[in-house]
């Protein structure tokens, strides 16, 4: 309301009052205010196109697409049950819940591109934790600035919605797109004068109603606005508005002889305004300071219908204890919504783009997870597997002792709780493959022995067979040998790893 007193007050100076005395002729007289009353008229014609910039559209296709990324780096713990949050109050598994989740999960996890996982499970790693504190922080982000897109696109079309509604307001009292002949039913002195009518539209309330007032007199035809034919407002013959729709006919004829503008703005508005306050007094044969806001003919600064004093005396209304005119407060409010549309539409084009951004920057960090070579995630696959369990995996478990919570932590380490004895341990399997895989690495479980079996007693000529190699004296296991070579190659590169 603020805003709409100062572009008021902007408009007001413009205004330009000069006492003195004009060229009088009656015919056509008011021809040129009901011209300037035209261009709120045009606001009518143009207010299907507020000359906005395409409206922005967001999809939440990106926000999922993060969402999937957050999932596949998440802890163990809560890709499991989200954190317990699949469990009910007394720690029970809500089945349904639940089952919503590993759907969800293997949807996830199924999705692919040219035979590839595009969202592959990652293995736990210092990689995937990183990832998973990045991706959750652009997730909540994305989140917001979807939110808040969609407020703005929401508050435009509401803006853009009400514009027209509000013209229609001005110009005819109600969105409608005629003037209702009941609302401007009586005479020319009941519906014209600065007083204000008992029912019904004044001229402070409807444009539309103050051109009427302002072309058709009551005691002849004179044709005060060239409209090409006259039309009398004769006293009793007006009494249900029965002469309104043809006079009507012929104001919007007169109007229509000037192309409309095809967008409508707030510029156009405010100049629509300022058109008919810079009217007042041009026609007033006898202008003074007490009648500076009358718009129309008038030898006297009085206005009764009658051809020579046809007129729009604004004077009670412009006061400085009046109330203002309606018709023009409401076009100020019309154009408010616009610049408010405009903003809006500004505002959504931002979050937007900061929205793409952000979902981007997700994608980015998770590729990058993917691509960084660490000891605990060469493989990403759908399954729950120990790919990161090491020769030493028993001990990890049997750390944590009896710790329900911590051994299910440990999980992809191969770790289970026994619930009999009340300790974690390494599952059977894990320890039965890890016997196998490392019986000639010289693992945990696998037996030094066997390494010197291989080499013991073989001869140059027998040794280089089964991880044996000669070393110029003796037959030695070479395992260890690869192992020392790649061991440091390996720590020298994960070093110069960032990510």
């Amino acid at each position: 309301m603020q805003n709409r007193r100062l572009t008021l007050q902007i408009i007001v100076t413009f205004f330009h009052f000069a006492e003195t005395d004009l060229a009088y002729s009656t015919a056509g007289k008011n021809a040129q205010d009901l011209r300037a009353f035209c261009n709120v008229y045009h606001l009518l014609l143009a207010a299907n196109n507020l000359g906005l910039k395409e409206k922005p559209i967001i999809d939440d296709t990106d926000l999922h697409v993060v969402r999937k990324l957050n999932i596949s780096t998440s802890s163990d713990t809560y890709y499991d049950n989200q954190d317990e949050g699949t469990l009910k109050d007394d720690k029970q598994i809500d089945s349904d819940k639940q089952q919503q989740w590993e759907k969800e999960k293997q949807a996830i996890l199924a999705e692919a591109t040219d035979g590839r996982k595009k969202y592959p499970r990652m293995a736990p790693s210092d990689a995937r934790l990183r990832a998973n504190i990045a991706i959750k922080s652009h997730y909540e982000t994305a989140a917001r600035l979807f939110q808040e897109a969609r407020g703005h696109i929401s508050g435009r079309e509401a803006n853009e919605k009400d514009v027209k509604a509000k013209i229609q307001a001005a110009f005819f009292g109600g969105a409608i797109d005629a003037p209702k002949p009941t609302d401007n039913k009586g005479n020319w002195a009941t519906r014209c004068s600065s007083s204000k009518p008992a029912d019904g539209l004044s001229i402070a309330s409807s444009a539309a109603t103050a051109m009427l007032c302002l072309c058709f007199p009551t005691g002849d035809t004179t044709d005060n606005c060239n409209l090409g034919s006259g039309a009398q407002w004769q006293d009793g013959s007006n009494n249900n508005g029965e002469l309104i729709n043809d006079f009507w006919t012929k104001l919007k004829t007169f109007c229509e002889t000037e192309k409309a503008p095809t967008k409508l703005t707030p510029a156009l508005i405010y100049g629509a305004i300022k058109s008919i306050r810079d009217r007042a007094g041009q026609t007033n044969s006898r202008l003074t300071s007490a009648h500076k806001f009358v718009i129309g003919e008038t030898n006297d600064g009085a206005c009764d219908g009658k051809a020579t004093k046809l007129c729009l005396d604004y004077s009670r209304f412009q006061a400085s204890s009046g109330a203002g005119l309606a018709w023009e407060t409401t076009l100020l409010e019309a154009a408010e919504l616009i610049e408010n549309a405009t903003a809006a539409t500004q505002a959504a084009a931002s979050a937007i783009k900061q929205y793409k951004e952000v979902t981007r920057a997700a994608t980015i960090v998770f590729e990058t997870a993917l691509r960084t070579p660490t000891s605990d995630n060469k493989s990403q696959t759908t399954e729950h597997r120990p790919s990161s369990v090491k020769p030493d995996a028993e001990s990890t478990c049997n750390e944590v002792k009896s710790n329900k919570d911590k051994c299910k932590d440990l999980k992809e380490q191969g770790c289970t709780f026994n619930e009999k004895d009340k300790k974690c341990e390494l599952k059977k399997d894990v320890k039965e493959k890890l016997e196998k895989e490392n019986q000639e690495t010289g693992g945990k479980y696998g037996k030094d022995e066997k390494k010197e079996e291989k080499c013991t007693g073989k001869k140059q000529g027998e040794c280089g067979k089964g991880n044996t190699a000669w070393d110029g004296k003796e037959c030695k296991d070479s395992s260890f040998l690869v192992n020392e070579k790649i061991s440091p190659m390996a720590a020298a590169f994960a070093s110069l790893v960032e990510f």
